[in-house]
């Protein structure tokens, strides 16, 4: 019961792992296709080109900062080396898990946890950690847009239960076989019914157990193995006591020994039923067969580790021919680096030098010519700046004293020459004072003159009349200046009398007049803030009534 399912097991994985594969490598560099070639190469087992394969699509990655061709490039890299015990297959996975979970990829990453389950199951024979793995992967697969990985999955969890001889597998076979009716598919029918099978004959459900193997039996087809399929068969028709056709069954298990790879258990059950049933010449024969083909499949081993074992020491043999050619080559390369290294430096220093030269050269004769340019101004700092350093001796008294005297009138020429300029600075703002304060008064003075003749003064109002209430009518007068009318008391009640007057006659107001009025309405609608909408109907009230004015001598 160890390792009689592995054929069949890997086999599931690989049938669904990705799209039809191409005839040849691609010879561009097209990241979709060379996945797609090294999918098919991988489902044929030509894990060689897979590693070629693998190996072009991290350089892509690296040269474009491709994270699909590094993630992929990842994967089969792993696929590659998954076929040893070698820490470097979980080392790829993990890094293309990690990649697969930034880019978030659940496609990646269900098929990623699935191989790590395949992997720590058949090489480290770890199935509950396998187990662990493929229920990540089963999580991502529902996540993931590609609907042909689920039912993968989900019977690798169903494989991995058998492995284990563990009857909890039943959920997950059921499910595969449902989802391989819904979808017609043999090989998701056969696997199902066939673990379904074994599920009901450890549970000692037989019945149940002979009814799914014979359903297996017959949609097999090119997926089935049979020496492990008719083994069971048989093992299940001793249970329910149908012997006769359980050897039979046994027999024909035998005749598939050497085409299949479930060899041993084919031996091993026969043996085990022929001992039970006493025949012991017969179980010796076939326990001889046994063994015999056990010492065949270890010679074959033997002679395949063999080769590989010889093929691999010539490879690192090369490789390590290569490897010292190419080290004392990149030696060579570092001592001429260096020796360029100390040549540019000299070369730095030399040019340096006589660019610096030149620079001081052209700073000394821009000074000379900015000089030239303006000699009298440098003359007379410099004689300033020699007075100043004049020594103070007996011999030159006379000489600082004069020097002393000029320096002195100067500073009085410059201090009253600021002063001249902020009287006549003052003068011009006194001067502009007064004049507005002329003018100030002339306006007060204006204003407060009485002798005005008489005549007709208008005072523009506007008179408001409204129901508010069933109280009464409220009305209100406003004026161009609410000061005017609210401190002439006398004029406010004349014109609210005027306005109630019953005879009051209204005459249509004289184009001229109106043409100004409707002017300056438009005016101050246009300069006014409201919204466009509201503009719009205060021209459209003001359009739907018509001007009209009162001529009344009296006011």
């Amino acid at each position: 019961m160890s390792l009689r399912k592995t054929l069949l097991f890997l086999f599931l994985i690989l049938a669904y792992c990705g799209m039809a594969a191409t005839a040849l490598r691609p010879s561009g560099r097209d990241v979709d296709s060379l996945i797609e070639y090294a999918t098919g190469e991988s489902k044929k087992g030509n894990f060689d080109e897979v590693a070629v394969v693998a190996g072009r699509l991290l350089e892509l990655g690296r040269e474009r900062d491709d994270r699909k061709a590094s993630l992929y490039g990842l994967v089969y890299t792993g696929h590659a080396l998954a076929r040893e015990v070698s820490d470097s297959v979980k080392y790829y996975y993990g890094r293309a898990l990690d990649l697969a979970a930034g880019l978030e990829d659940y496609r990646a990453l269900a098929a990623i946890n699935n191989a790590l389950a395949i992997y720590t199951s058949e090489m480290e024979m770890n199935y509950l950690e396998g187990l662990s793995y493929f229920m990540k992967a089963l999580k991502y697969a529902e996540q993931s847009s590609d609907k042909h990985s689920y039912p993968v999955i989900l019977n690798n969890i169903a494989m991995a239960h058998y492995l284990r001889n563990d009857p909890n597998g039943l959920k997950y076979s059921l499910e595969v076989i449902d989802i391989g009716t819904a979808n017609d598919d043999p090989l998701l029918l056969y696997s199902g019914s066939f673990v379904t099978a074994y599920m009901y004959y450890l549970l000692g459900d037989y019945a149940a157990a002979l009814d799914h193997i014979g359903r297996a039996l017959d949609v097999g087809g090119k997926y089935i193995e049979y020496a492990e399929a008719y083994s069971l068969y048989a093992n299940i028709l001793v249970r329910v006591g149908r012997e006769s056709e359980a050897a039979a069954y046994y027999k024909r298990s035998l005749e598939h020994v050497g085409t299949e790879k479930s060899n041993t258990l084919a031996y091993l059950n026969y043996g085990s039923y022929l001992i039970g049933k006493g025949a012991a010449a017969e179980a010796a024969e076939v326990a001889a067969k046994r063994q015999t083909s056990r010492q065949i499949g270890n010679s074959i081993l033997y002679g395949f580790f063999s080769y590989i074992r010889t093929d691999l020491s010539q490879q690192i043999r090369e490789l390590v021919a290569k490897t010292e050619a190419l080290l004392m080559e990149l030696v060579e390369q570092g001592k001429d680096c260096l020796r360029r290294k100390t040549q540019m430096g000299d070369d730095y220093t030399r040019i340096a030098n006589r660019y610096s030269s030149l620079f001081v050269d052209l700073d000394k004769e821009m000074a000379n010519r900015i000089r030239n340019i303006a000699q009298p101004i440098f003359t007379f700092a410099e004689q300033g700046a020699e007075s100043l350093r004049r020594p103070m001796d007996s011999n030159l008294l006379g000489t600082a004293s004069i020097a002393a005297a000029e320096t002195f009138r100067l500073d009085s020429v410059l201090k009253c020459s600021s002063i001249k300029h902020r009287a006549q600075k003052l003068i011009g703002e006194a001067n502009r004072y007064l004049e507005g304060t002329y003018k100030l008064g002339n306006s007060v003075c204006d204003m407060l003159r009485t002798n005005y003749e008489p005549g007709l003064r208008y005072l523009p109002v506007a008179y408001v009349e409204s129901s508010v209430s069933a109280q009464g009518i409220d009305r209100c007068l406003f004026g161009a200046d609410e000061g005017l009318l609210a401190n002439s008391a006398g004029l406010d009640v004349t014109l609210k009398k005027h306005f109630q007057d019953q005879a009051l006659q209204w005459e249509p107001m004289d184009e001229a007049t109106a043409g100004r009025i409707r002017a300056y309405f438009d005016e101050e609608v246009g300069k006014s803030a409201v919204p466009l909408r509201v503009a719009a109907m205060i021209n459209a009230l003001w359009a739907n009534n018509s001007i009209k004015t009162i001529k009344r001598n009296e006011l």
